[in-house]
């Protein structure tokens, strides 16, 4: 499998005639491919791709669903990004420094500063001991949703994140997958020290202690992120989110008004109307919005699990299995088994014990390895299987 440098071209004013002849006039270290707005999404998604030059003039919304493409599908490596803008802005600048990119070619240069981009790139992403290529492969591991995988390449990370600000928030992001939300923040805080311009890493932070209810410090740290950059769709989604948790619904609607400004179709969005719909107890105007969603993160997650778990118990399973069913498809990989466990639990309540063993072989294939909770629940359905019936005991 070549690794592939990717030109995204976003302005389409004839790259696609001329990029063969500008790039390989000049010696090149990966693969270099060309797509347009519409191929994007297939290329990132490939597991090719190690690197991207985005051709963009001006900030279109679309430059920033691509960056996050690439953080989600590569990795959180700006030196291996650039953008292709003869004259970025400052409000340019700002916005995609939310990625931490700062490379920026001009249309004269791109081809001989993509060329050299190649050869830093390649010299890294194929050093299997450097920061960088264990990164890419943790973040690959995040994507599979495989709990022993993630471990297993967060530890790899270790020691690159005592002086490596990426690494360390790479293991910010791997224990945040599995669910150790306090050590994720201190991996994000460790971050931070060695970098205190990289907002990923402080935006970590305040993901994770909303995640953990913190919701006061939570705002505090999305509140400091505004004063440098006002446009950010996650953000303000976050805040939306964060005022709601407090109950204070003019603020939160406030910032998700001003977030749907800024980027209308942003999943953020839809996500964030779906928790203020819960909160309200439109549940069925909540289910459809949530058929929009994708790639759903631990805090509204969270929510679903909850919401299903208390249905669950008030004697609603089939409610229960109805919710899980829907929040599986859009939850993030990493947290599908809790869903699986959950509805498992739910048809365990129900006496469905078929069901709920076909729930736990899910969540056990997902969680990757052995489960002891899974194992308990199998264990109380093989006990309860033997039971006689009420009938047969009365007979």
């Amino acid at each position: 499998m070549n690794s592939v440098c990717l030109l995204v071209d976003l302005d389409e004013t004839g790259l696609q005639d001329t990029w063969q002849d500008e790039v390989y006039k000049h010696d090149l270290f990966l693969e270099v491919n060309y797509c347009n707005r519409e191929d994007v999404y297939p290329m990132l998604t490939s597991g090719n791709v190690v690197s991207m030059v985005v051709f963009a003039q001006e900030p279109d919304v679309e430059v920033f669903n691509i960056l996050e493409l690439f953080k989600k599908h590569v990795g959180g490596i700006p030196s291996f990004q650039a953008i292709v803008c003869d004259k970025p802005s400052p409000i340019y600048l700002t916005q995609v420094f939310e990625w931490g990119i700062e490379k920026f070619f001009t249309q004269e240069s791109w081809a001989p500063l993509t060329a050299s981009l190649t050869k830093e790139v390649e010299s890294l992403a194929d050093d299997g001991e450097s920061p960088e290529a264990k990164i890419i492969q943790l973040n690959r591991s995040i994507l599979s949703g495989d709990q022993t995988q993630i471990a297993e390449s967060e530890e790899l990370v270790n020691e690159c994140a005592e002086y490596d600000f990426l690494a360390a928030y790479s293991k910010g992001t791997a224990l945040q997958a599995v669910g150790r939300f306090n050590e994720a923040i201190d991996a994000f805080r460790t971050s931070q020290e060695m970098n205190n311009l990289f907002r990923p890493s402080i935006s970590g932070i305040g993901e994770n202690l909303l995640v953990l209810g913190k919701v006061d410090e939570a705002i505090e740290v999305f509140q400091e992120l505004e004063k440098v950059n006002k446009r950010s769709v996650d953000r303000k989604a976050n805040l939306a989110s964060a005022y709601m948790e407090k109950g204070d619904f003019e603020k939160a609607k406030a910032y998700l008004k001003e977030a749907h400004r800024l980027n209308p179709k942003h999943p953020r969005i839809a996500e964030t109307k779906a928790q203020f719909l819960i909160t309200q107890g439109r549940i069925g105007e909540a289910f459809k919005l949530m058929d929009q969603l994708h790639d759903v993160g631990p805090f509204f997650a969270a929510k679903l699990n909850e919401m299903g778990i208390r249905l669950s118990q008030k004697g609603k399973g089939k409610s229960a299995l109805a919710l899980y069913k829907k929040a599986h498809k859009i939850v993030k990989a990493e947290l599908r088994y809790k869903i699986s466990l959950n509805a498992a639990l739910a048809c365990y309540r129900m006496e469905d014990f078929k069901l709920s063993m076909k729930y736990l072989l899910r969540c056990e294939k997902e969680y990757g390895k052995k489960f002891e909770k899974v194992d308990k629940i199998k264990l109380a359905i093989q006990k309860a299987m033997k039971k006689p019936s009420p009938t047969k005991a009365a007979g």
